[in-house]
């Protein structure tokens, strides 16, 4: 009976190590599908992000689904606000121009011009502002002496000398605004292609987020896996 019993022990104690070597060898085996397996999906996931570029943080950020607007659409927002900005201006000289063009004959109707459109043309406004005190110091001249007296006609005189500077100025303005609108209108077509290149550029993320958002939660299920064969490997050994 005891040698019967010894030879039992015997045989259950390789029959012990035999199953829990086969369980060793089977964790082995997972362990080391699923780390081939992380592998093939990180190195997919490494290839997407190395072809998306600088867009790579924008595009972890969409994938995360934080809160708030991304640097790109903050971006846009910005050249949009530079845009309405540029429109703005060119509209204010647009206007200016048309003005000037409307009364580039008539020192009269320049000087009714409210003094915030001119503000862009300081030379002209302090031309403005010369007629204006030239007329003034001639009617004062006028109310005590006769037309023939030399100051008055001096002040006349004067008043002509402005007059013709104040209409070379308007001349000289109208082609300097030209100059400033074909500038303006310049930045509006180069803000335009650029927020064209943002929008694409966010249009482009947006179709590959779900594609990476799925990659990247196999990357992280797989890590799970391998980690849970390591564990399972090491209870077992």
């Amino acid at each position: 009976a005891n040698a019967v019993c010894s030879e039992l022990e015997n045989r259950l104690r390789v029959i012990r190590n035999e199953y829990a070597q086969s369980i060793i060898t089977e964790m082995q085996e997972k362990k080391i599908l699923a780390e081939r397996d992380l592998e093939i999906v990180t190195a997919k996931l490494s290839e997407i992000e190395s072809r998306i570029g600088e867009d790579l943080s924008e595009l972890r950020t969409l994938a995360e689904g934080t809160t708030g607007d991304s640097a790109l659409q903050r971006q846009a927002n910005q050249i949009k606000a530079e845009i309405r900005l540029a429109e703005s201006k060119q509209d204010g000289l647009e206007e200016l121009l048309s003005l000037l063009r409307r009364f580039s004959d008539n020192p009269e109707a320049i000087l009714a011009t409210p003094n915030t459109l001119l503000k862009s043309q300081p030379g002209l406004k302090r031309l403005k502002d010369g007629l204006v005190d030239a007329q003034l110091r001639t009617a004062r001249l006028q109310g005590g002496l006769t037309e023939l007296h030399p100051k008055v006609q001096s002040a006349k005189q004067n008043e002509l000398n402005v007059e013709a500077q104040l209409m070379d100025e308007v001349e000289n303005s109208v082609i300097s605004l030209q100059a400033d609108i074909g500038l303006v209108q310049r930045q509006i077509r180069f803000l335009k292609r650029k927020i064209g290149n943002v929008e694409d550029r966010m249009d482009d993320l947006a179709a590959k987020r779900a594609p990476y958002v799925n990659l990247v939660a196999e990357v992280n299920q797989r890590r799970e896996q391998v980690r849970s064969a390591t564990t399972s490997l090491a209870e077992a050994r």
